[in-house]
């Protein structure tokens, strides 16, 4: 056995009370000429027990023990005497593999084999024997059939009052932005989340929170079926407001931020590729060299009185009914042309593909050049960019930030002299009009300048590149101005957090089977 000086505080008080509850049991047979009263009454516990630990040479405190009245009976030591501290420490203990795993990632069968490695261990024996009851893993939720698939809602007034809960000051009003994109699961099955994401409109810098989660082999068969529960809380916040703190907060829906298939999708218009397929005029493309072009004009624009009604509903823009009609929202000035998708992920990236590999034929022999200068810049970028740059060669994977980066800071630089002067200006013209349109100062004073730098851009692209190029992300870039007036700086709508927070949701999925729960 060991030495009690080389025991921990927790396995000595353990010794402690099977020590005394043993001694007094013993006691209790053994005597049998005197009453227990009177033999209690003159027997000394803190002695007792000291000669029980003679060769551990541990002094007890006799706090420990609790001596009663001459009528009374020495009471048993109460398990909760000893296990208050113990217990903080395994909540401690087990807040702190709960973190672990969940900001590691690591899996529920490594975290399981974890736990039962150290469950050996006598120090460890509290600890629980799945990973799912260390992370509190939820067993049972409601969620509903939608097809092909299941939807599973939590709740947007939860995130608000989880929200405003950590604020000093409770506000009057809470703007949201709702996200909504899909993610495929694994690379293995076709399986994929479409998760409806809300995020503070006031404060980009807190972190998306989940409202609701569909899971299925595709997106969903119907809008409306997968909008329903979102739509019918949402009414309901929007009508009465959410009570926190004893305060009565009003709640806006600022807008909703979705890449192009997902914005067709939840508002039940044409996709990307129809001939009516923006959403923001009545312009209507064309069929040119196998590919739907658009014009590089404004066409009569679409207002949010107009949108749903009996006359819209005839145009080919519109599929069906869209339940998020219901709201009461513009569904037309509410559904920005966000930056990520539309500029970085679109129209540069499209640019760098035609300097690459596209026409004018000769502008690909360049490419070399600019892969070398992007390459020799990755030792003098400094530690704000989380990203350094990457050659050309590896174009097909580079993200949204590396293409903002090249546009907004390297570009520039490593197409000096290398690009032809006409080219250079036309990409200098998207490159300042990002820049503006990226802070609010330069806005105020430069937005409309910045405005005929874009129209500038889409009127030269077909010149330069085809009118075979001139696609809907091109198009959409004559737009911009109209949704920076509303919600300010391109920053404040891009779609960055969003797809951040899809990130999360994937890594959290430990299984691919039922990964909904």
């Amino acid at each position: 056995m060991k030495s009690c000086t080389s025991l921990s505080k927790r396995q000595l008080r353990r010794r402690i009370e099977k020590t005394v509850v043993a001694t007094i049991n013993n006691l209790e047979t053994s005597i049998s000429d005197q009453s227990t009263a009177t033999f209690y009454h003159d027997l000394s516990a803190p002695d007792l027990i000291a000669d029980s630990f003679n060769h551990d040479q541990v002094e007890l405190d006799s706090e420990i023990y609790d001596i009663i009245d001459d009528d009374e009976i020495i009471s048993e030591p109460s398990s909760s005497d000893f296990s208050s501290d113990s217990e903080v420490e395994d909540n401690q203990i087990n807040e702190e593999l709960r973190k672990w795993a969940i900001e590691n990632n690591v899996t529920n069968s490594a975290t399981s084999s974890l736990l039962k490695i150290l469950k050996k261990h006598s120090c460890f024996s509290e600890l629980p024997a799945d990973a799912r009851s260390l992370l509190s893993t939820r067993r049972h939720f409601i969620k509903r059939d939608v097809l092909p698939g299941a939807y599973a809602h939590f709740g947007l007034e939860n995130g608000v009052k989880s929200y405003v809960n950590q604020l000093k000051v409770v506000p009057e009003v809470i703007s949201l932005l709702i996200g909504i994109d899909g993610i495929p699961i694994s690379k293995s099955s076709k399986s994929e989340y479409c998760p409806i994401l809300a995020s503070i409109f006031q404060d980009r810098n807190y972190k998306p929170f989940c409202v609701g989660i569909y899971q299925g082999s595709s997106k969903p068969n119907d809008q409306n079926e997968y909008l329903q529960d979102f739509v019918a809380e949402c009414k309901q916040l929007l009508q009465t407001g959410i009570l926190v703190k004893n305060k009565l907060i009003s709640v806006q829906i600022k807008g909703f931020i979705c890449d192009a298939p997902a914005r067709a999708f939840i508002t039940c218009t044409k996709y990307y590729s129809g001939f009516s397929a923006c959403s923001k005029c009545t312009q209507v493309g064309e069929r040119y060299e196998n590919r739907t072009v658009f014009s590089d004009k404004i066409a009569s624009r679409r207002t949010d009185a107009n949108f749903g009604n009996s006359t819209s509903l005839e145009d080919d823009h519109h599929r069906g009914f869209t339940i998020l009609s219901e709201l009461g929202i513009g569904l037309v000035s509410k559904l920005p042309l966000e930056s990520m998708h539309l500029i970085y992920l679109g129209v540069v990236k499209k640019i760098l593909n035609l300097w690459v590999g596209g026409k004018p034929k000769y502008l690909k022999f360049s490419a070399f050049q600019i892969s070398d200068n992007l390459s020799a810049l990755r030792f003098h970028m400094c530690c704000e960019f989380n990203r350094q740059p990457r050659s050309l060669v590896e174009l097909p994977r580079w993200k949204a930030t590396e293409l903002r980066q090249f546009l907004l800071y390297t570009g520039f630089i490593v197409l000096h002299n290398i690009l032809p002067p006409n080219y250079l200006t036309h990409f200098l013209s998207l490159h300042c009009a990002a820049a503006i349109y990226s802070n609010d100062e330069l806005i105020a004073s430069y937005g409309d300048y910045a405005d005929q730098l874009l129209n500038f851009f889409v009127v030269e692209f077909s010149a330069l590149y085809g009118k075979e190029d001139l696609f809907y992300n091109v198009h959409g870039l004559l737009h911009v101005y109209e949704d920076v007036k509303m919600f300010g700086n391109i920053n404040n709508y891009s779609a960055f957090s969003f797809e951040n927070h899809l990130g999360i949701l994937k890594r959290l999925t430990k299984s691919g089977f039922s990964p909904l729960y």
